[in-house]
């Protein structure tokens, strides 16, 4: 069996290594001597880290070397049909699927997220595209919404759960707060932020009131992970240098079972970034969420969690105001979380069920 995987993968991203990985396991779990190939920005890092076959995405000779002998193209996951990053990447993804429609391969779009798509050429080609494809599985109930609004109908379309769900933390969590002496006598406040177009002015003074407030009135200490270095370090550090109390700026790319293991060890999560919500919602973990993109509120909606707010909505006063309500009610949001996870890692397992059956001609 021979698979190629597309995706946002080689770009140093937890959130995509996370799905990267996901998507693999989910393969092997199917048949251990499957042949992948994975589309990467960095083919040399990626055979090294996942033990796969790995090229180029840009080489186009290359890439339609392996997607003409393959099984099945898998295009995800994440949210790579949309057009709020750049007209450019969604059409890179659309010409992909379409070239392994040309070579007349299956193709399954796995667990992603859509939109937003704003520009009607944009919504016409991929309306084009996705209905020539066989099988679509959601992450959340707004990408199916934003499917039945431009039109996508021909496919199985499949509501399942992100694959990072299935994914399992290793023991080094507790090494890592001793490695940067973050105290463990104290709640941990997790806060993942990124640079972003629509951050107001005033963001990392926000922030910094925030967290100077939760290590004030509940004894918090704040630990900064960045999740895509590149873009998200300068705006923690930012942060930090704003605060009045002492924070932690983790400075190294953990890989995502260490991560896991991390945020086993805190206690509340603010993010902007998905997968760090993810993450800390599947160690049980209250969270909070920074809308930047409606993937954030739709998958955090499709949790059963409710505490967000928009970068247009910002302000101290309400992240603190989301920060009492968790601290008022812990224990039950925990507990609430802890029985959510269980049916969303149910579901995450039935991408894998798909893929097979995919493969295998048999009915959905």
């Amino acid at each position: 069996m021979k698979i190629v995987i597309s995706g946002y993968y080689g770009f140093n991203n937890s959130g995509d290594d996370a799905l990267l990985q996901a998507i693999i396991e989910d393969i092997k779990s199917i048949d251990e001597k499957a042949e992948i190939t994975v589309l990467s920005n960095s083919p040399d890092s990626t055979k090294k880290i996942y033990g796969v076959n790995a090229v180029n995405r840009y080489n186009v000779l290359m890439l339609a070397a392996k997607i003409s002998q393959c099984d099945l193209l898998i295009s995800g996951g994440g949210t790579l049909i949309q057009d709020a990053t750049s007209t450019k990447s969604l059409i890179y993804y659309l010409t992909v699927i379409r070239l392994a429609k040309f070579f007349k391969k299956k193709i399954m779009l796995y667990a992603n997220g859509i939109g937003p798509l704003t520009s009607f050429k944009n919504i016409e080609k991929t309306k084009r595209v996705l209905n020539e494809v066989d099988l679509i599985t959601l992450r959340d109930e707004n990408s199916l919404k934003e499917l039945e609004q431009i039109g996508v109908t021909k496919p199985q379309i499949k509501l399942t759960a992100d694959p990072a769900f299935l994914l399992q933390p290793d023991l080094s969590g507790k090494d890592i707060l001793s490695n940067y002496g973050i105290p463990t006598d104290r709640p941990l406040l997790l806060v993942s932020v990124r640079k972003w177009k629509d951050n107001p002015e005033n963001f990392e003074k926000i922030m910094a009131d925030f967290c100077d407030y939760a290590c004030e009135k509940h004894g918090f200490f704040t630990v900064f992970v960045p999740m895509q270095h590149k873009l998200d370090y300068a705006v923690a550090a930012g942060i930090k240098n704003k605060m009045k109390n002492r924070s932690v700026v983790i400075g190294a790319n953990y890989k995502v079972s260490s991560l896991l293991s991390l945020m086993q060890e805190v206690h509340v999560c603010v993010g902007m970034r998905l997968h760090t919500l993810i993450y800390s919602a599947s160690c049980s973990v209250p969270v909070i969420g920074i809308v930047y993109d409606p993937k954030i509120n739709g998958v955090l909606e499709y949790m059963g969690e409710n505490k967000f707010v928009t970068l247009e909505e910002i302000s101290q006063e309400k992240l603190c105001e989301l920060f009492e309500e968790i601290c008022n009610d812990y224990d039950a949001i925990k507990s609430h979380l802890k029985f959510n996870m269980r049916i969303l890692r149910e579901k995450a397992c039935e991408n894998r069920e798909l893929m097979k059956r995919l493969l295998d001609g048999g009915a959905f």
